[in-house]
């Protein structure tokens, strides 16, 4: 194994982390992998709720009401739940009455075949255009899931000490991880354990664009949206999977990803892969093989 490489302990990894696309229940032992897209429909969003999953899904070749959203969702117990879909209406709420804990997801087609799925385990922060004007809900159901891939929780930083300026240098490194990575959303106001500590700093919003901005390179810019929780306010801060990578942090040029919970520095490997796709806009699983044509 190179020692500019990442690790990863199978085949099915690699997968995962290139393509977008987890393969499960399979043992690889020097295997060859081909992906065949499924151009029949898509899950494209999963908005985990305190007692709802919001699930949209975009149809390709195949019709919504030929389609089946099977539910695994454990609330207090086990529910399990078949959605229907009625045809130009992309949109199904999973209930969970009794509180949102771990789920997983089918769309299937109309003989059964499996289209796509999601789990609990591999939540997409959707794009602020996506999600509308966020709610106390959804906030709440990003806190409940704890700091992954695609959140982060911060504290607002104040005043012009080196405590504050230690927490906008660690808030830029967030940024730089999620826009070299995936995207994701910073919840400011939030501490680590997830308590809500609320931001009081007049301004913030600029104060916040203006920290991640001055301090990356090239400059990353940032969706920002005010929520009320328990009567305090929290600051979601959106970055979007960059086409411009790497983006580093200035000064210092250290260009940084996102993995698990945490940012850590981009490898070689990783930063030549980021080189290599800075022309090419379609950079998901899906844009990816569509450029493909098959005989």
């Amino acid at each position: 194994m190179a020692r500019d490489k990442p690790l990863y302990p199978n085949l099915g990894s690699l997968v995962w982390h290139r393509l977008g696309q987890k393969v499960q229940g399979t043992v690889w032992h020097g295997a060859f992998c081909v992906l065949i897209p499924n151009y029949y429909a898509r899950i494209t969003q999963v908005r985990p709720g305190i007692s709802a999953l919001n699930v949209k899904v975009e149809p390709g070749t195949g019709k919504l009401s030929d389609m089946t959203l099977k539910s695994y969702v454990e609330s207090g117990d086990v529910h399990h739940l078949d959605s229907r879909f009625v045809e130009g209406k992309p949109d199904v709420v999973v209930a969970a009455p009794n509180g949102l804990g771990h789920w997983s997801i089918v769309l299937l087609d109309r003989e059964g075949g499996l289209i796509d799925y999601r789990s609990s385990d591999a939540i997409e922060t959707a794009p602020v255009s996506e999600v509308g004007e966020p709610d106390e809900e959804y906030i709440r159901g990003l806190i409940s899931r704890g700091e992954n891939e695609t959140v982060e929780f911060k504290p607002m930083p104040m005043g012009n000490n080196v405590r504050a300026e230690e927490k906008r240098r660690d808030l830029a490194e967030t940024a730089i991880a999620f826009a070299n990575t995936r995207g994701g959303v910073i919840l400011v106001g939030v501490a680590d354990d997830g308590e809500i500590e609320g931001v009081t700093l007049p301004n913030a919003e600029d104060s916040l664009r203006d920290s991640i901005m001055n301090r990356t390179d090239p400059s990353i810019p940032v969706e920002i949206r005010r929520v009320i929780v328990d009567q305090q306010v929290i600051l979601l801060v959106w970055v979007q999977k960059s086409t411009n990578r790497p983006h580093l942090l200035k000064g210092q040029g250290i260009p940084y990803v996102r993995a698990g919970g945490s940012d850590r520095r981009a490898s070689r490997f990783e930063l030549d892969e980021m080189y290599s796709d800075r022309d090419q806009p379609n950079s998901g699983l899906y844009g990816q093989l569509s450029q493909f044509r098959f005989q």
